[in-house]
């Protein structure tokens, strides 16, 4: 008997997944539209809706708004399909998983969820940067959320947006205001590093 999908087939999650023993998975401009170009396969044949996305060094974060379930299939399909791609590229046939076991998905019930959950992930690849302006070689659809670029055809920034505002201009700038805030705030927070130890007499 199949095993039942414990994912609401109508639910919204922040979905990912990481490389096993912290490994890259994406590290040439191809391996990256591989990936991209598999995932909208999949994004379609379930139709899912993807508010965010970004592709990371060794690891991956999408939000999914799910129409019909299938996110354990999906997944599935997608790690499977971009591993095997991986290691027939390499002749590592047989050679262990890409992916860790499994993946994380955590529900985003409400609006406030799915902005917040939409914000983290567009936060990954200007965490570390003292502006949080995108930049053109970042794999992520923060640039296109805020209308500096066209969306990929997977990505659906407007399912954000809707939640922000009416008016898709007033959305994008209350969206990008949004992540520069937390971006500051992240910044204002003191390493452990950084804290000076008192002086002692």
């Amino acid at each position: 008997m199949p095993r039942r999908d414990p994912f609401a087939a109508d639910g919204t999650y922040h979905i990912g997944s990481r490389g096993t023993y912290g490994l890259t998975l994406f590290d040439t401009p191809a391996e990256h539209e591989c990936f991209l170009r598999m995932y909208e396969r999949v994004a379609r044949k379930y139709d899912w809706v993807t508010p965010a996305w970004v592709l990371m060094k060794n690891h991956h974060h999408f939000v999914v708004c799910l129409t019909r379930g299938g996110l354990s299939e999906g997944l599935r399909e997608l790690h499977g399909g971009y591993s095997r791609w991986i290691h027939a590229k390499f002749g590592q046939t047989r050679k262990g998983h890409l992916f860790r076991h499994g993946f994380f998905a955590r529900p985003l019930e409400d609006d406030e969820a799915l902005i917040g959950g939409c914000r983290y992930v567009d936060l990954n690849p200007l965490e570390h940067r003292p502006s949080p302006d995108p930049q053109a070689n970042d794999w992520s659809g923060y640039a296109a959320t805020v209308g500096l670029v066209h969306p990929r055809r997977f990505h659906t920034p407007s399912a954000l947006l809707e939640v922000l505002d009416p008016v898709p201009s007033k959305a994008r700038e209350k969206y990008r205001r949004l992540v520069e805030e937390e971006h500051a705030r992240r910044r204002q927070v003191p390493s452990p590093n950084d804290v000076t130890e008192p002086q002692r007499d």
